[in-house]
């Protein structure tokens, strides 16, 4: 048994894919460290915690009442609950949660590209460098702190393995295993990754349909995809639901989606260099928006030098090989999607219902990536020395040489040339940066920067040629007949391995496991100094990092990692058990920014301004039970008592300020939503003394002076309990986020066992009637659209069986 499978060549590729994962991450599965890239620190790590505490308590993860006011962290999906990965990775801590599914993920891809490229080639090498270009592509290399990206893009080579096997063998079998697929990526739940997918299969599969003649409409591929669906509304509709109340309701404005990145003419250098504005894992990213794109990771496009080549010389084996039409299709079309509203098309299909949610067009390149890919390994498994012109490679070869003798010659003389450009320098620097609201230092940083930038770039481009220069060499001996076709392939795969691992192998900072565990100073002292239940403010670090320790300066990931942590960055009070006034998500709610604005503009600068807009927002903070706030300034108000000092964070206490329930018989009725925020704005009321209700305008209690005690028992995954003892009637104010206009059926509230109706208090918390006495009061979060959707989901899944079942048995 041994014996055979260690002959099959199949798996003995996959081990040796395997294996160079495990060497590109040895650091992290050998030596205990953890990766902690932008979102994989405040998004993937609370998460995954959050969902681990819930499974071993014997609770579905719901909702999170740890971020802001309280968040439906199942319906916004983007922490994958329902994916059998994730579930699978709870048996681990939360940290290697991420780090191991990230590994199985690389791994996963790399077995389903192979899959589809032995379609078409037998030659498992080359199927094998096909593999390591696409795992080890900036596609997934760059993209490794948005770890539902990779997972997304992880099964599409599968779709296309899936479509292709169909229309080559007529075996309903791959049409049939389709419908989960895509019901399996909706639970990862970044679905602008599988619509992109789903219109590129679409594509794909009318061009190929074509080429072999066979019917472009198949009503059984169809049924399978509406199925697929079907059986993922189980976090469809919860995912619809909270959408319609978030701050992507109606989908978003044009400029919005414009605005986020997409590529140009220039970006498309990227193909062949993809260090184009520097690197972010070195502090050289010059790109934001100024040069039209955001960040390094949607520039994912670099799948190897090799591959550039490969696309120039297709064009000879187009007349043999009609299939690479095809791919160039999708090529082609994938790259003029990128292009965004640089594309005069886009401006109609991004503007339709289901396009207009989601921004940055440009991750459409991941079909580029992919058909790259797929056409290089094809032209390298089909070209003949004669397809190789020579004459051409030559001319190239003298120009990579000049290229290096000129870099070279500007390293040497840079100083000179800088000193010689200062001026220019200093221009750009005051009116692109320092003019705008993205900067964060003052111009001795930037200049510094910009300096560091252009080495780490003419170094790069020094690597980069270098690597272009030797495989071209190869080509030139390659096309004398020095090398027959199967070392020059080997030759090709050893190049791309160390082109790729050299390119990608630093750029994802990691830091070691205990530094993760490791609990913040600032945890401590709260849980020394108050164990009871508030929430706390801290700065917006993740929004701006340099700023909030801009007299540190902090210069690594390392340093920079542990000053977040200490300040708790949005979600990472999770892991901890902090409540906290703020929560990110791409899909949070539009009446929470409009509650959070001042606030939110507040705690991302300093000074005078930074006051101005604490007060201006400060009755947000009463009425959501903020205690203490985290600072890196000091805050001179009368409202903060500064109670500490840990590091270089400042910790006040705040004065005034609610309990998480509060009893109130002084209330004002109002009407507007837009009415009731700007009462909460324009701090001309006493909110430890009134509420505000929107529901019921009959209303009125007796005033005076209250006797009244409560006691908070429970406050988690969407449940919340409490005792209250009052000598009067009036209502109780939870500091739980609640929309009434969309939320009144996923809430259940009892009063003594009793079900009563919820009111809107305070603009967006709960208010129950209270009559005087003693009374245990339950709210139970239960999403009517999660119910509705397991409905959904297991009917579809019911026809689906039985739909391929009678179409396979009976041969429909």
């Amino acid at each position: 048994m041994n014996k055979k499978f260690f002959k099959n060549k199949n798996i003995i590729t996959f081990l040796f894919l395997f294996c160079l994962i495990l060497f590109f991450f040895n650091e992290v599965i050998f030596f205990k460290k953890c990766f902690i890239g932008g979102d994989s620190v405040v998004f993937s790590y609370p998460n995954r915690f959050f969902m681990s505490q819930c499974i071993k308590n014997g609770e579905f993860p719901l909702w999170n009442a740890y971020i802001g006011f309280g968040f439906p962290v199942f319906a916004s999906g983007q922490a994958g609950i329902l994916y059998p990965f994730n579930l699978l990775f709870t048996i681990f801590p939360f940290y290697h949660q991420v780090n191991y599914n990230i590994i199985l993920h690389f791994f996963l891809s790399g077995i389903f590209i192979i899959l589809f490229l032995s379609l078409f080639i037998k030659d498992r090498m080359i199927q094998l460098l096909g593999a390591v270009m696409w795992v080890f592509s900036g596609l997934f290399i760059f993209r490794m702190d948005h770890i539902e990206v990779i997972f997304a893009i992880t099964y599409i080579p599968l779709f296309f393995f899936l479509i292709e096997k169909y229309l080559i063998k007529k075996n309903k079998i791959y049409i049939v295993i389709l419908a989960p697929i895509i019901s399996l990526v909706i639970f990862i739940n970044h679905q602008q990754v599988l619509l992109y997918t789903l219109i590129a299969l679409v594509i794909y599969y009318i061009v190929r349909a074509i080429h072999l003649k066979q019917e472009i409409f198949n009503y059984k591929i169809l049924v399978f995809v509406i199925l697929g669906f079907l059986m993922g509304f189980v976090q469809i509709l919860p995912t619809l639901d909270l959408t319609s109340i978030s701050v992507r309701s109606g989908g978003l404005e044009a400029k919005t989606i414009y605005g986020s990145d997409r590529i140009s003419l220039f970006n498309l250098l990227n193909i062949i260099y993809p260090y184009l504005f520097g690197s972010t894992h070195n502090n050289t990213f010059i790109g934001y928006k100024n040069l039209g794109v955001w960040s390094m990771s949607y520039m994912a496009i670099y799948t190897g030098i090799i591959s550039f080549l490969m696309l120039i010389l297709s064009y000879k084996l187009i007349v043999k090989h009609k299939i690479i039409i095809l791919f160039w299709v999708m090529i082609l079309f994938s790259l003029l999607f990128s292009f965004g509203q640089n594309f005069f098309i886009n401006q109609i299909i991004l503007n339709l219902p289901g396009f207009n949610y989601f921004r940055n067009p440009i991750k459409m390149l991941q079909i580029y990536a992919f058909f790259s890919v797929v056409l290089t390994a094809y032209v390298i498994h089909n070209i003949e020395k004669k397809d190789i012109p020579l004459k051409v490679f030559k001319i190239f070869f003298i120009f990579i040489v000049l290229v290096i003798l000129a870099v070279f010659t500007i390293k040497m003389m840079q100083n000179a040339i800088f000193a010689l450009f200062s001026d220019k320098i200093e221009n750009i620097i005051k009116t692109k940066v320092l003019d705008t609201i993205y900067h964060h230092y003052g111009y001795e940083y930037y200049y510094d920067k910009f300096i560091r930038t252009i080495s780490f770039i003419l170094n790069h481009i020094l690597q980069q040629s270098f690597f272009l220069g030797i495989f071209v060499f190869l080509i030139i001996i390659f096309g004398k007949g020095k090398l027959d076709k199967q070392k020059f392939v080997f030759f090709i795969l050893i190049f791309t391995i160390l082109e790729l691992f050299i390119n990608g192998k630093s750029y994802n900072g990691t830091i070691d496991k205990e530094f993760i565990i490791l609990k913040p100073e600032i945890v401590d002292f709260l849980e020394k100094k108050d164990r009871g239940f508030y929430r706390v403010l801290s700065w917006r670090f993740y929004e701006n990092q340099r700023e909030v320790f801009k007299s540190g300066r902090a210069s690594g990931t390392y340093d920079e990692f542990m000053q977040s942590k200490e300040i708790l960055q949005p979600n990472t009070n999770t892991i901890y058990g902090i409540f906290s006034y703020w929560g990110y998500d791409p899909l949070y709610c539009k009446k929470y920014s409009y509650f959070f604005s001042d606030i939110d503009r507040g705690t991302v600068i300093g000074g005078d301004n930074s006051i101005n807009d604490l007060k201006k927002g400060f009755n947000t903070l009463i009425l959501s039970g903020v205690k203490y706030i985290f600072s890196p300034f000091v805050l001179k108000m009368d409202e903060l008592k500064e109670i500490g000092r840990i590091k270089n964070i400042y910790i006040y206490e705040n004065l005034k300020v609610n309990e998480l329930v509060e009893f109130f018989t002084d209330v004002i009725y109002v009407s507007e939503d837009k009415e009731t925020l700007d009462l909460i704005k324009g701090n001309k009321i006493d909110f430890q003394n009134k509420v505000i209700i929107n529901d019921d305008k009959y209303i009125n209690y007796s005033n005076g002076e209250i006797k009244s005690e409560i006691k908070i028992l429970k406050w988690g995954n969407g449940k919340i309990e409490f005792d209250i003892n009052t000598d009067k009637d009036g209502i109780v104010v939870i500091s739980s986020y609640f929309d009434s206009e969309k939320q009144n059926k996923d809430y259940l509230a009892y009063v003594d066992g009793k079900r009563v109706n919820i009111l809107s208090a305070n603009y967006i918390f709960m208010g129950l009637k209270i009559n005087k006495g003693f009374h245990k009061v339950r709210i139970i979060y239960s999403p009517y659209f999660f119910k509705v959707g397991i409905l959904i989901s297991l009917i579809s899944f019911v026809f689906y069986v039985l739909f391929s079942f009678v179409m396979l048995r009976f041969k429909i």
